[in-house]
């Protein structure tokens, strides 16, 4: 039968973190060959002779493979079965499953649905993102960009237009070795040692994806943007 009412049917999640929660809620995942689904079930033993009870939670890839172990997962609406020794499990809502069983299983279910909820409230970026942004434009100047990056203790700043349209960005070391090392003069526009080629992310990037984006370029602070506009920002100290 389905347990219906738990919140977990529909919900998606990477399958690393996917494991560690059913291994914490006693779920055995099923060591079937398969690269688009994957099984976990938990035994209920009962008084019954020759009589076993399972939950069974099933999820379906939505991105990549369960084998290489990189997949997101749709999960489904659990089941309740009643294993015949020695035929096998029935799922039918004919099996007439006691409702203190039902009730059981339930709140089993429930406990890995609120695991789920708390990891997801610090999954993704929007999350933990910094939405009072400190921004330059185009047009300031070197030494303005240097006051306000030390002002606000910054070693990188985004680039935004008049309509907060992220452009560009510029780092301390940009300014030290593009501007003034290159002897150029306190009053050079920044658009002039700005850099154009972006990494971004946006609020429903994984903090996983933003992690790996930081690495892949060596920045410690990824700005946010919303349809190209910057609407935060978010740095590895908020990550870690």
């Amino acid at each position: 039968m389905k347990i219906e009412g738990t919140g977990i049917d529909g919900m998606t999640i990477e399958l690393k973190p996917l494991d560690h929660f059913m291994e914490n809620n006693l779920f055995v995942r099923a060591g079937q060959w398969d690269y688009e689904r994957v099984t976990y079930d938990y035994k209920i033993g009962s008084s019954e002779k020759n009589i076993t009870y399972y939950i069974r939670i099933l999820g379906y890839a939505l991105e990549g493979d369960v084998d290489s172990g990189d997949a997101i997962l749709k999960l489904n609406t659990p089941l309740l079965g009643k294993h015949y020794y020695p035929h096998g499990v029935e799922y039918g809502e004919q099996e007439g499953f006691p409702d203190s069983l039902v009730e059981r299983a339930f709140h089993i279910v429930k406990g890995v649905t609120e695991d789920i909820k708390s990891f997801h409230i610090v999954n993704s970026v929007k999350d933990i993102m910094k939405e009072d942004v400190t921004f330059s434009k185009p047009e300031d100047d070197l030494k303005e960009v240097s006051v306000m990056m030390k002002k606000h203790n910054l070693d990188t700043i985004p680039i935004c237009d008049s309509e907060q349209k992220l452009v560009g960005m510029v780092t301390a070391h940009d300014i030290v070795l593009q501007g003034f090392a290159e002897e150029k003069p306190g009053t050079t526009k920044v658009s002039e040692i700005m850099n154009g080629d972006l990494a971004f992310v946006e609020p429903d990037t994984s903090i996983d994806e933003a992690k790996k984006l930081m690495a892949q370029h060596n920045v410690r602070r990824l700005p946010v943007t919303v349809n190209g506009n910057l609407v935060g920002v978010v740095s590895l100290d908020d990550i870690q």
